[in-house]
């Protein structure tokens, strides 16, 4: 049970570092990209689906991307207007201004670092306690 414990701390620290280095590129991201507004061009249905979105560079370069980010495609909205963040230097580099999409995986991987860490202490700690008593009863025999 101890060795259990210790390799579902060991996968917790695995996704806390997944999850700090995801949090840290989205952030460097964020902090260097252009904003702008786009339109939503339309509603793409499937497994990959989600909204293509249009919008135009500083260079007046128009582009388009696929947001697939987008959690429920029902609510995508052809016509609506959304925040932008794309690379300067690689504009077809973009993302949809929103912080739960932005954000979403980091939140995830950390959420999950932390339980595994919790759950593997808690089997270490179970075991330590049990070993202890065992130890106690033999002693006391």
């Amino acid at each position: 049970m101890k060795a259990a414990g210790y390799g579902l701390s060991l996968l917790g620290v695995l996704f806390l570092v997944f999850g700090g280095w995801v949090g840290y590129q989205t952030w460097i991201f964020v902090e260097r990209a252009i904003p702008t507004s786009g339109e939503v061009v339309d509603a793409v249905p499937g497994n990959q689906g989600g909204a293509l979105i249009r919008f135009q560079t500083r260079d007046s370069q128009t582009l388009e991307f696929l947001d697939n980010r987008t959690m429920e495609p029902e609510s995508v909205v052809p016509g609506e207007e959304v925040r932008v963040l794309y690379n300067g230097d690689d504009p077809s580099r973009a993302v949809r201004d929103d912080p739960s999409s932005l954000w979403a995986l980091t939140g995830v991987a950390v959420l999950l670092g932390f339980l595994f860490m919790m759950l593997g202490a808690g089997l270490v700690l179970v075991a330590r306690i049990s070993g202890r008593r065992a130890a106690l009863e033999r002693c006391l025999e």
